[in-house]
């Protein structure tokens, strides 16, 4: 990652769209940063004007696009209130998830920010689904905004496997809420747990292997905490339990403004098993969600 952050921020003007933008413009403000707004216009829908219109359509094509460019670029002066932030806008053409992959591709990009819904129904449905399709081939980190921006993140609830993952979500949810509070959580299942109870080993056995392995996690959260940056206070957990559900109530227990998690664990399982966890935690959690990347 760059000294330098190069935030991205999509919408379709949607109220939670805009508050991405305007999460996205508080997070450039912070790291001094550029900042690129993006649009994507439907390209089939394009192509059908064009089809039903002929030259008519290709008029309207480039007033759409303009029109488009336009509301990004006074969205941005509504944003930055006199602070003179490097704002670039573009409008894209095709769909969502591939328009937004190949843009990333072409430019150097560190967080990609963008709203939990669309401005009806089925936008929801769309850009739910972006967001998972983008789980699955964005590299960057993607931050989803649910909630309007009052006030730079105050408690952040980061979920870690110690897989080496953690130590850059770390530093990352540091960079991205300096002076937050921290919440480390690692929630466990002792390995093959479920198949050793199925199997009949009696729960005195099954205990103490959940305590050995609750031993094992508090030393590497020992070990994880001791690279926090001091400005941030911290705090740490290590519980049993499913990790979707465990990252949800902490959530809400702690009133935490942001969760950080990622989409990669330390192997194939813990791969698969981790972006289920995310995906999970990006269509059920209130508040903000950050999912880093590899």
């Amino acid at each position: 990652m760059s000294n330098a952050l190069h935030i991205f921020a999509a919408t379709d003007h949607s109220p939670q769209g805009n508050f991405a933008v305007a999460r996205a413009f508080a997070l450039a403000a912070l790291e001094h940063s550029p900042l690129q707004l993006l649009q994507v216009l439907n390209q089939s829908l394009l192509q059908r004007l064009q089809e039903l219109l002929g030259q008519e359509g290709d008029l309207l094509q480039e007033q759409l696009h303009g029109d488009a460019r336009q509301r990004l670029q006074n969205l941005a002066e509504q944003l930055d209130q006199g602070q003179s932030q490097r704002v670039e806008c573009h409008v894209l053409h095709g769909s969502v998830v591939g328009s937004l992959l190949e843009h990333l591709q072409q430019h150097p990009c560190d967080l990609l920010v963008l709203g939990a819904q669309g401005e009806n129904a089925l936008r929801h449905l769309l850009l739910g689904s972006t967001a998972a399709r983008l789980l699955n081939h964005c590299r960057e980190p993607l931050l989803v905004v649910r909630q309007p921006v009052q006030r730079a993140y105050q408690r952040v609830l980061l979920a870690v496997d110690f897989s080496p993952w953690s130590s850059q979500a770390l530093h990352l949810a540091q960079r991205l809420a300096p002076g937050a509070e921290l919440i480390l959580l690692h929630a466990f299942e002792a390995p093959f747990e479920g198949k050793l109870r199925f199997a009949g080993v009696d729960e005195a056995t099954l205990q103490r292997y959940a305590q050995a392995t609750r031993a094992d996690a508090e030393q590497r959260m020992l070990q994880l905490c001791a690279q926090a940056d001091s400005a941030n206070p911290l705090r740490s957990k290590v519980l049993h339990g499913d990790a979707g559900q465990l990252i949800l109530e902490q959530a809400e227990l702690e009133d935490c403004d942001l969760i950080v998690l990622g989409k990669q664990g330390q192997g194939a399982l813990q791969e698969l098993l981790l972006g289920s966890v995310s995906r999970y935690v990006l269509n059920s959690a209130r508040c903000d969600v950050l999912v880093s990347g590899a």
